[in-house]
C-alpha cells in the first residue's frame, strides 16, 4: 500500500468519510478534521491539517492615546492552538506564535502595514472588549480569496471607529453578518459591494456606521435584520433591496434621516417595532 492508495478518514461538520491519499489534498476543505492514526495501539485522534492563510490591515498607532507606541493582536480559537506568524510592517517579524495574544512595541509612532499568516478560521478578536486595538485600524487591505470564515464575520469590524477602507474580499457563503461593521463611524464613503447572497443575520450589521451609500446588495436571504441600519444618518436615500423573506424588523431605520425610500415587501416580517 502507498500514500496515494491508503485511505484517510475526514470529518466535516460531524460527518465522517473516507478518502485516498491521492485525493486528499482536493478533498479536504478548511475547518475540516483528519484522523490519525496513534503508534503502537492502532487508535486515532482527529487532527486539523495546517492550512496558511493571510489577511493584511493599515493601523495608526495613535488611534486612541496620543504618544502611543504599540500595537496588541490579539487571536481567537475556540478549539484549536493556534499558530500565527507576524510581519509587524517596521521590519520585525514574529513566526510561529502560539498565543492567543502579543504585544508589539514599535519605533516611533506611526501608521504600519501589518499582514498575518495563520492557520485558522477568523482569527482576529474584535468588538467592544478589544475597543482599543479596533481603534487603531485605518484599513483592511484584504486576505486571501479562499481565507476561511466558517460562515460568519459577526463583529468583524466592530468599534473600528477610525476604519475609512475595506478591501473588497470573498463572503460567498457566509450567513451571520452581525455586527459586522457597526460603529464604523469613520467611514464616511459607499459600502463596499459584497456577496451578501447567503446571509440570513443582519441584526446590526451597518448600525451607527456613516455610510454616504449603500449598495444593491442581495439581501434575499435574510431573516433577522434588527437594527442592521439604525443611526445610519448619513443615508439619505435606500436602495430597493429584497427584504421579503425577512421576519424581523425592530428598530432596522431607526435614527436615519431618509429623504426618498422605495417600496420594499415586508410580506415575511413578524416583527416591525419602531422601524
Amino acid at each position: 500500500m502507498t500514500i496515494d492508495t491508503a485511505k484517510f478518514l475526514i470529518q466535516r461538520a460531524g460527518v465522517q468519510s473516507y478518502c485516498t491519499g491521492a485525493d486528499l489534498i482536493t478533498k479536504l476543505q478548511p475547518g475540516d478534521l483528519m484522523a490519525v492514526t496513534r503508534p503502537g495501539d492502532g487508535t486515532y485522534k482527529w487532527v486539523k491539517p495546517i492550512t496558511k492563510y493571510k489577511y493584511r490591515y493599515t493601523i495608526d498607532t495613535e488611534g486612541k492615546t496620543a504618544g502611543n507606541t504599540s500595537f496588541k493582536l490579539s487571536v481567537l480559537s475556540n478549539v484549536f492552538t493556534i499558530l500565527f506568524d507576524v510581519n509587524w510592517g517596521d521590519g520585525t517579524e514574529d513566526t510561529g506564535v502560539t498565543d492567543n495574544e502579543i504585544l508589539h512595541t514599535y519605533p516611533s509612532v506611526g501608521i504600519y502595514s501589518i499582514e498575518v499568516t495563520t492557520d485558522e478560521l477568523h482569527p482576529w478578536r474584535t468588538g467592544r472588549g478589544y475597543a482599543d486595538e479596533m481603534q487603531m485600524i485605518l484599513s483592511f487591505d484584504g486576505c486571501d480569496d479562499d481565507f476561511p470564515f466558517g460562515g460568519s464575520i459577526q463583529n468583524m469590524f466592530f468599534t473600528a471607529s477610525k476604519l475609512t477602507s475595506i478591501e473588497p474580499f470573498d463572503t460567498t457563503g457566509i450567513t451571520n453578518f452581525n455586527a459586522a461593521f457597526k460603529d464604523c463611524t469613520s467611514y464616511t464613503g459607499a459600502f463596499p459591494f459584497l456577496d451578501t447572497s447567503s446571509g440570513t443575520n443582519f441584526g446590526n450589521a451597518f448600525n451607527g456606521s456613516n455610510w454616504s451609500s449603500f449598495p444593491l446588495i442581495d439581501c434575499s436571504s435574510g431573516l433577522n435584520f434588527n437594527e442592521a441600519w439604525s443611526f445610519c444618518m448619513q443615508l439619505t436615500s435606500f436602495p430597493q433591496l429584497d427584504l421579503s423573506s425577512g421576519t424581523t424588523f425592530n428598530e432596522t431605520w431607526r435614527m436615519c434621516q431618509f429623504t426618498a425610500f422605495p417600496e420594499i415587501s415586508f410580506d415575511s416580517a413578524t416583527s416591525l417595532n419602531a422601524t
